[in-house]
This record gives structure tokens, sequence and C-alpha cells, in this order.
């Protein structure tokens, strides 16, 4: 997703009247590297707001699909701030976004398809957001820490290594 298409769907639902705060959604999206599932399932209990931390829980993993928590820095390193996107959320219940991620994955889908933006996915902005790690100068094992890769050989995808970025 690129800064032009991010902020064309940003705008779009910025505009649009929904009990889902999707523009904050996508920003924290942006400033997390999370899944939206991770992202949804956020707990209020779990934040750390000394440390800046939340955990993850049950974090996606081929093999292991329950008790993969993990403790994740909340940066501001991806244009966006997440730890105070979180802080600016009402609170409510006991979800940080108490939404359901099918519903937000759906409301993206549409905004694509009425700002044709082409092949667009949610997910894409989970990509953009690990390249952006990499280009703030996070090293492979940081970023793992962030998007919750447990195998750096995936990682190797977000980066876009050129020459002239090493002077």
């Amino acid at each position: 997703v690129s800064a032009a298409e991010f902020d064309r769907l940003i705008g779009h639902f910025e505009s649009q009247k929904s009990a889902v705060p999707m523009a904050e959604l996508l920003r924290f999206c942006m400033a997390s590297a999370m899944r939206i599932s991770e992202v949804c399932r956020l707990q209020w209990a779990d934040l750390n707001k000394t440390a800046k931390t939340i955990i993850v829980r049950d974090r996606k993993h081929p093999r292991d699909r329950i008790g993969n928590d993990q403790l994740v820095p909340l940066l501001d390193a991806t244009g966006f701030d997440a730890f105070a996107i979180i802080d600016r959320q009402p609170r409510g219940g006991t979800r940080i976004f108490p939404y359901n991620p099918k519903t937000v994955s759906k409301y993206v889908t549409d905004a694509v398809a009425e700002l044709k933006l082409g092949d667009l996915h949610l997910h894409d902005i989970r990509h953009e957001a690990i390249s952006r790690l990499f280009e703030a100068g996070y090293r492979i094992e940081q970023v793992a820490l962030v998007s919750g890769h447990r195998d750096w050989g995936m990682l190797r995808r977000y980066t876009h290594v050129r020459a002239t970025d090493l002077h």
C-alpha cells in the first residue's frame, strides 16, 4: 500500500459515519504492524502505559494456536504512534478495539472498490508497516519482536535494500 493509497483510505473513512472507527483502526494497524485479528483482541488489562507495551494474546503461529502470548512495544516509528492511538480510545469494555475483524476487513474491501484502489487488501497495511520499521533502522530481530515473526527468513520479503540507502 502506497502512502497516497493509505491517505485516500483514511480520508474515506474520516468522511464516513460509522460505529467502527476505521481511520483509527487503520492508523493503529500501520503503527503496530499487527494483524487485524490481533488488534481486535487487544485488552486494556494487557497494556502497560509506563513501559508503552502490550501483550498480544495467542499470536498466530503455523503450529501452535494457543498460548503464544507476546509482549510487544508500542512504537512511534511508522508515521503513526501506536501508544498514542491506544491512549485515545474510549475505555468501555475489556477490549481496546472491540470490533469484529471480519467486519473491519469487509469495510476496507468495500472502500478499496469504491476508491478504485485495485488489488489492495487490509493485510497490505501490515506489510507496509513492517517495511517502514526496516526503513526506520530497526534490526531484523527488533522487527520480528514487533511483527511476531518467529522465522527471520520470512521477514526478508519486507526488506528492500538498495545500494544508495547505505550511504
